[in-house]
Formats: structure tokens, sequence, C-alpha cells
């Protein structure tokens, strides 16, 4: 296909179109015109071959001042299905959702996998099992995939977990794409998906410079600036685990060969804020938020975040008053500190989202693809 052709100048119309529905929500021709630039006739014709792809419909109309009432269009919330998927260890997390953010369904399954065959069996059945009967499989075009662990930028593999052994190297958007039809899959950090959850729908939404720290099943850090994730060219942005911080009176773990590197007498934040220092420490909380803080510093030294989001069952159970304690123990910094507050989606924050990232994708499929887009609409006897 060339450019400048006739289909490719049709196509890029109907992209336009569809984008202005998604980022301004249902409106009617003339709006749709006044945002597009289309002609009346050119606006008209392209909804109605948009709107017989089942990309676009109809959603009643609206009061006009002279003439008949004006029909009001939407994108279709069931042109795709979209699914966010979290791995943990024994334990995979499905949720899946229409394009409007409307739950289909929810599934968790329980499973032991053992090589990459198993690893989209697994995929593959919590999904349907969250679609269940409410929908067809074939519905589910666009799917997001959190794991713990470091994250190939540029293959979307995952290239270490320490307790996802298994899933490691696997070509998951290859294996799982093919399972479902050819829906486009993609994969991401489970901690990176909890920031993108927090700022598209909880703490983080006004702000756009955005650090969240993990504190909880490891150590990890994620990064947002105007909305795009930072992971570095190696997908291991944000893993700090194995910066030394001050030791806090405790003594470095010497029983693997990275604890008997640690220099200066310091602590990897991996120990320092690990499940053990933690117990350990127990009620004190000006001591976990002394750690936090001093874990922190190099964090905002280098990123100069507006927000930071602190996440994970530590910051599940010391809430706000954590959150608060960590900012006055910034207090020592001497530039101005950013502004703390613990995450408020909770259990669910990865796999919202795991939901968001499939349903941007969703989106710029549709925008890119216009009337030719892949959409298997609902059958009607559901």
């Amino acid at each position: 296909m060339k450019s400048g052709t006739p289909r490719v100048l049709r196509t890029l119309n109907e992209g336009a179109v569809i984008d202005a529905l998604f980022e301004h929500g249902a409106m009617t021709r003339p709006e749709i015109e006044a945002h597009t630039g289309l002609s009346k006739p050119a606006a008209a014709r392209l909804l109605l071959r948009v709107e017989a792809a089942g990309v676009i419909e109809r959603a009643g109309e609206r009061p006009s001042r002279s003439g008949p009432p004006a029909a009001v269009w939407r994108v279709n919330p069931r042109a795709a299905l979209v699914a966010g998927v979290t791995v943990r260890a024994g334990l995979l997390t499905a949720e899946v959702c229409d394009l409007q953010g409307e739950t289909i369904g929810v599934a968790e399954s329980d499973r032991t996998v053992a090589d990459a065959a198993a690893a989209v069996d697994a995929v593959h059945d919590v999904v349907a099992r969250a679609v269940g009967d409410i929908a067809q499989l074939d519905e589910v075009r666009d799917i997001a995939i959190g794991l713990p662990g470091t994250i190939d930028p540029d293959t979307g593999i995952l290239r270490y977990a320490r307790s996802l052994d298994p899933w490691v190297g696997i070509d998951l958007i290859g294996l799982v794409g093919d399972r479902f039809a050819g829906a486009t899959v993609q994969t991401a950090n489970d901690v990176a998906l909890t920031l993108t959850a927090e700022t598209a729908y909880g703490s983080a939404q006004q702000s756009s410079s955005v650090a969240l720290l993990w504190v909880g099943s490891g150590t990890r850090v994620a990064y947002a600036r105007d909305g795009v994730l930072m992971l570095g060219p190696h997908g291991a942005a944000g893993e700090i685990g194995t910066i030394v911080a001050p030791a806090f009176g405790g003594e470095a773990d010497r029983s693997t060969p990275r604890g008997r590197a640690v220099p200066g007498g310091g602590m990897l934040v991996e120990q320092l804020l690990g499940p053990a220092s933690i117990d350990a420490i127990g009620d004190d909380s000006a001591e976990t938020a002394a750690r936090i803080a001093a874990v922190l510093s190099s964090v905002i030294a280098l990123l100069d975040p507006e927000l930071v989001v602190l996440a994970g069952s530590v910051a599940d159970a010391g809430g706000a008053t954590l959150a608060s304690a960590v900012e006055d123990a910034l207090a020592y910094l001497p530039h101005e500190r950013p502004h703390v507050v613990c995450a408020e989606l909770g259990a669910r924050a990865q796999v919202r989202g795991a939901v968001h990232l499939a349903q941007l994708s969703a989106r710029a499929r549709l925008v890119d693809a216009g009337s030719m887009a892949d959409v298997v609409l609902p059958d009607p006897a559901r």
C-alpha cells in the first residue's frame, strides 16, 4: 500500500474519527466534523462505513436547536474485548473488560507451570474462565500480561525472575498471540503495571512525574513522566534491590555471593527493606519510614519526581501514616521534597494496570486500521 492512495487517506480519516471519539466521548456528526476537519459529506460516508465494520455505533440522539435531533456516535464498547493477566508463583489472575472499562469477568487460577506450552495453556485457560459464558473468547483481541522480573523491552521476553523460572525465556507475545487467533499481546513488569494503574485510576492521576516504590515481595521502583514508563534499554530501570544503602545497625546477609560483596559495611536495599528486616522492626514505624526515606533519597536525586507513591504490603500496612512519616524523614534534603502518598488500588492494581495497557493497545489498533480493523462482534444469542 502506497502513502497518499485513496485507501490510505480513507483509513487515516477513519482513524481520526475513531481517535476523536475515544478522546472526547460520544459526539454528533457536526461535533466530529469540528474535531477532525472533515466535510459534512465525507463525515457522513465515513461514519456509515466505520459503523458497518462494527467499530462505532449510534448511541441515541441529541436535540437540535434547528431541525431534527442529531444522531450521537460513540466507539462500540464491544469492538474488542481486552484482557489483563498477572502472573505470580502458582497463581494467575485475569480480568476481561470492554473498551469502556466495563468488566466482563474476573478469574483466578492456581497453576504450576513447567514449560512454554503449560504457560500458554495457563494464560489461555484463565482468560477463558474470565470470559465465561458472557462473551466469545475470540472477541478478546488485546492482552497484556504482567510478570515480576526484568523484561526485554524489545522482545517482551522475561529475562530474569526469582520466583518464575519456568516463565523465563518464553516468547509469550508470539505464543499467546497464536493461541488467541492473532490477538495483540504485550508483556510488562508487574510493578510498572501498578504505577500504570495508579496514574490512570488512583493516587497519581493529577501528577505528571511519578516514582512508585514497591516494598513487599521484593523492592523495585517504577517511574513515569507524562504517562510514559521509563524502562531503560535492558528493561532493568528501577531494579534497585542491589543498590547499597546504610545498614541501620543491621548486618548484611552473608549467605549469598552478593551479600559478601557489599562494600563499605552497607546493606543491599533488598535486605534493608526485605520481609525479614521489616518483620524484625515490628511496630517501629519511625524506623521503617527512615529506611524507606534513605532508599528514596537516591531515587529522588536521580529522577526528581513530583510525587512518590508507596506500594506493596508494607505500604498497605502503614497507610497514610507511613507516607507522612516518610515525607517528614526526607526533610534533610536541600531541595524541595516530593509529596509522598500510598497507593490506592490495593491488590487489584496490577491487573487493572494490565487491563489499561490492553485498552491502549486496542485503541491504537482500531485507530490505525479504521474500518479494516479486526472486529469480532458479540453473538446476538448470548
